[in-house]
């Protein structure tokens, strides 16, 4: 019975370190199919976002991976971009208009990239393209991250930054190297879940692209950056110098 355990843990994702263009990286490739992709949340109460984020210790121990979620708004306690979790019970879209400092755009509004995961095992990454949480649940979809933007689309960069709103004011700094992490979807279906920069140094967005596509993706976001970078597989664990209102995690499935 153990063997049989460790045999279909092993299938169900792989670890993987590394270095690329100098920067040390870890990533994991997950099989939707054998283990449970989901999110892990500070949650929502009466009067808005909860402001009580989770850091990665809190994150639950059943939760075999651990990766730093999307962007948010320090001010408005919400994640940006539509989610869905909690294995499909609750679908939520931003409200608030102010995602930096200096701009007015509504965030659900906004064409950002989002991981999507269904019942059934498969995942695709996709764009809302505006569209709210309850438009893109669609039957099946048990996560769904979005505020992401795109690195990739059919292996090869594909860049969208600026009508993504990560303008020059966003703060995002894409040329320069930095903590990054990201999700990957590669032609056969398995998700690869990736932080770059744990260990010092850092990459460019398009390095952060080419990194992916190095490790076999097809479509691919990037998710929150910078001190937001963490993960954790098993016993092991970097980053999370902050607690963070969203998480996507692995479970087993049960």
């Amino acid at each position: 019975m153990k063997l049989f355990l460790l045999a279909f843990l092993l299938a169900a994702q792989t670890r993987q370190s590394g270095h690329y263009q100098g920067c040390s990286y870890s990533a994991v490739r997950v099989d939707p199919r054998l283990q449970q992709v989901d999110l892990v949340t500070s949650g929502r109460t009466a009067s808005g976002w909860s402001d009580r984020y989770l850091d990665l210790e809190a994150v639950p121990k059943d939760c075999q991976v651990a990766l730093n979620g999307t962007f948010f708004s320090l001010k408005w306690h919400e994640p940006a971009g539509p989610l869905i979790y909690g294995q499909g019970r609750k679908r939520w879209t931003p409200q608030f208009k102010r995602l930096y400092a200096e701009i007015e755009k509504p965030v659900a509004g906004l064409s950002r990239a989002y991981l999507a995961v269904y019942s059934d095992g498969r995942a695709r990454i996709d764009h809302s393209r505006g569209r709210s949480a309850e438009q893109l649940a669609e039957k099946g979809l048990t996560c769904l991250l979005g505020g992401g933007g795109q690195l990739l689309q059919d292996g090869k960069p594909a860049l969208m930054l600026e009508q993504e709103g990560f303008d020059e004011r966003s703060g995002l700094r894409p040329d320069q190297p930095a903590a990054r992490t990201g999700v990957g979807l590669d032609g056969k279906g398995q998700l690869w879940l990736v932080a770059a920069g744990l260990e010092g140094g850092g990459l460019s967005i398009p390095d952060f692209a080419g990194l992916l596509a190095h490790l076999g993706a097809r479509q691919a976001m990037f998710l929150d950056c910078g001190s937001s970078t963490a993960m954790r597989v098993g016993s092991w664990q970097r980053g999370a110098g902050r607690p963070l209102p969203t998480w996507l995690v692995v479970r087993n499935l049960p």
